[in-house]
């Protein structure tokens, strides 16, 4: 009985904390606004559709469409199609046009009553998998209940909701087509945001922008070509097989940050000119809130020349000065950063902190962008550095198998961890030397591995299972408060809010449904929240692993708990192999007292039937 009254103690805190306090130092990246994510950040789903698809205009569902011809279509500058059917070149019919507002979303949206309001004379229909029932109709207002479609195999498709324009008059065109929620209002204070979507980020610090702006992809260069905040979509995607790759409205960012209250992280474009720059500093001065803080940034991950980041990685080893032509690439980097940071400052009068990425899992590029700065005498004009804190960065899987359960994952994520932690030790350590702190701009933990969805893994389950796990918890709070350690506390940066638990690439996300998940039943979620709030639920929160450590960081004692098997030797050492505890014995559970060392990371070793095992711990 007493346990659960703690533990529903822990989830009061954990979701009190999330709607009435502000985390200290942990912010959260936000995900790409696609109509395939998890986060739904607007109550207004058109914000979130796909650019217009070309169809013939008898166009029915499941029947092949005409997008190759999407640039063939007449728009307006708000994006909407300035007639419709339209007769186009190399098609033998007229086209209407359809675009996309959720689809393989794993069927989140909610159960409930749906309006579409538009201006204009035409005709709009609805099509997908999902259920709909039209309960009202009339000229400029759709009413319908909608049930989103579930496949029942979390690889398939689930969630399928479009909207069609069969007709629209050339002389008072359909146009400001909104789709809202459930419950949604257009007077609401929070619209055109999803208030489930607000809530969950309240809680954070600083809210990073990346990919919303879409810094390594956005073809953004003039003012001129930024997203206008009228437009009828901010869809935002790189590799999207047609149209321009833009930045969403930067007006959005500053409206999410005044409502939560959370400072701002901008990752500039990295082919904006300096009247771009300076236009956005004046508007972000303009507009968001005067104590809100201005994290600043050029590009993101500008070391990085994999496919996806080759174009911002030329574009920055190809416009510099002579004097850096031949020089190392993260010269040119700081180089083309410093222009951003001046230009930015011109006409902004925010507290800015203006931060050097680096690479988490290779310090030298940290190394070399701060000679960079010296070779420039440009080491002024920043304010810190920053890499990622990714828990581990090699791939953990290459032991699984069809075998593999929760606890072999959890034992393989703590091993993975001490390499991680060492390269963010040398990245803190080469700032420091120009006094420099160190923050995280994007990271967490999560168990990933990369698949085609037509072949996945037999362990595939096993790892989403995981990170619903209290062994995920635990660790993931562990892995906080190392960080914490080593930063002194400066911002750590999650990433993301929401994703799909079975996307290819990994799932990155802390909940996976953005309308029922919260604290309470996403493990990732509430760690970050208990961290914040300084809960430490290791005494009631058990996992599915072979040792459990708590509390880890422990300042007095640490606990060295074997569920089964006795442990017959502790031993804990620094990073440099040195013994600072040794005791032999056997028994479940150790009690220690910490001796009195330096306040940081060691190694924990344990011997359970002759075989060592070790995992990372923080003292205080």
């Amino acid at each position: 009985m007493k346990t659960n009254i703690i533990i529903a103690f822990v989830i009061f805190a954990s979701q009190l904390m999330a709607q009435e306090q502000k985390c200290s130092q942990v912010g959260m990246n936000v995900h790409m606004n696609v109509y395939w994510g998890r986060e739904v950040p607007f109550s207004n789903l058109m914000m979130q559709a796909s650019p217009w698809i070309p169809c013939d205009e008898d166009w029915t569902f499941d029947l092949p469409d005409n997008y190759t011809f999407y640039d063939k279509i007449s728009y307006n500058t708000q994006g909407y199609p300035t007639e419709i059917p339209q007769a186009v070149q190399g098609l033998a019919k007229r086209q209407c046009v359809k675009t996309v507002l959720a689809w393989d979303n794993g069927g989140i949206l909610p159960v409930g009553t749906y309006k579409i309001l538009y201006e204009g004379t035409g005709s709009i229909e609805l099509y997908g998998r999902d259920t709909f029932n039209i309960i009202r109709k009339s000229n400029g207002y759709i009413e319908f209940l909608l049930k989103s479609h579930k496949s029942g195999n979390p690889l398939l498709e689930s969630g399928s909701l479009g909207l069609l324009i069969r007709s629209s008059e050339a002389l008072d065109p359909v146009r400001k087509i909104r789709v809202l929620l459930p419950g949604a209002s257009e007077s609401d204070t929070h619209y055109p945001f999803n208030k489930a979507f607000v809530d969950k980020l309240k809680p954070f610090k600083a809210l990073r922008f990346m990919n919303w702006i879409g810094s390594y992809w956005s073809e953004d260069s003039l003012w001129s070509d930024r997203r206008q905040k009228d437009y009828y979509t901010q869809f935002n995607m790189i590799d999207w097989p047609f149209g321009k790759e833009k930045s969403m409205s930067y007006e959005y960012m500053i409206q999410l940050c005044n409502l939560t209250g959370s400072d701002l992280w901008l990752s500039i474009p990295f082919g904006a000119g300096e009247d771009y720059v300076e236009n956005l500093g004046k508007l972000i001065n303009e507009n968001l809130n005067s104590g809100l803080k201005v994290y600043l940034e050029y590009g993101n991950e500008v070391w990085n020349h994999g496919f996806n980041y080759l174009k911002q990685y030329n574009y920055v080893k190809e416009n510099v000065p002579s004097n850096l032509a031949q020089s190392d690439h993260q010269y040119r980097y700081v180089y083309h950063a410093n222009k951003a940071f001046q230009a930015f400052k011109k006409y902004n009068n925010h507290q800015i902190i203006r931060i050097i990425g680096g690479h988490q899992a290779n310090p030298d590029v940290m190394r070399r962008s701060l000679e960079g700065l010296s070779f420039l005498n440009i080491a002024s004009e920043f304010d810190a550095g920053s890499v990622t804190d990714y828990a581990f960065q090699q791939d953990i899987t290459n032991e699984f198998n069809s075998e593999t359960q929760i606890k072999d994952i959890a034992a393989a994520s703590r091993r993975s961890m001490g390499q991680a932690l060492q390269h963010i030790e040398q990245n803190k350590e080469q700032l420091q030397t120009l006094g420099k702190e160190l923050i995280t701009y994007e990271g967490g933990f999560h168990a990933t591995t990369e698949y085609d969805l037509q072949n996945p893994p037999p362990y595939l389950q096993a790892l989403v299972d995981f990170q619903k796990d209290t062994s995920c918890y635990n660790i993931y709070t562990e892995w906080m408060g190392q960080i914490k350690a080593i930063t002194n506390g400066a911002l750590q940066m999650a990433f993301v809010l929401g994703d799909n638990p079975y996307s290819s690439s990994g799932s990155f996300g802390h909940i996976e449904n953005i309308f029922t998940d919260d604290a309470s039943n996403s493990p990732k979620y509430r760690a970050l929240m208990d961290f914040c709030l300084g809960v430490d639920s290791k005494e009631i929160l058990r996992e599915n692993d072979e040792v459990i450590l708590y509390p880890n960081p422990a300042s007095s004692y640490l606990h060295v708990e074997s569920k089964e098997n006795q442990i017959s030797r502790i031993e804990i050492l620094d990073f440099l192999g040195r013994v600072v505890y040794f005791e032999k014995g056997l028994a479940n559970l150790w009690q220690i007292s910490i001796p009195n060392v330096t306040k940081g990371m060691y190694l924990l070793k344990y011997t359970i039937e002759g075989k060592v095992y070790q995992k990372p711990i923080i003292l205080m």
